[in-house]
């Protein structure tokens, strides 16, 4: 079998999967900061919403939108 592949152009946008990891570590930074702090594309995953109750528990409050 012979197969030939010849160069293209792409277009397009690819959206990342949002990271737990960063997600926990914008909450903990949200919680040191003076003011508002917005987290746009955050993990919804259950360690990431553990943080934010955790934050919550804290004092701080929470609020978490949909798209």
């Amino acid at each position: 079998m012979k197969l030939k592949i010849y160069p293209s152009e792409l277009f397009g946008k690819v959206a990342a999967p949002p990271s737990k990891s960063m997600t926990q570590r914008a909450i903990a930074a949200g919680m040191l900061a003076e003011g508002l702090t917005r987290i746009i594309n955050p993990s919804a995953c259950n360690d990431s919403l553990a943080s934010l109750q955790i934050a919550s528990d804290l004092g701080a409050y929470t609020e978490m939108k949909s798209p």
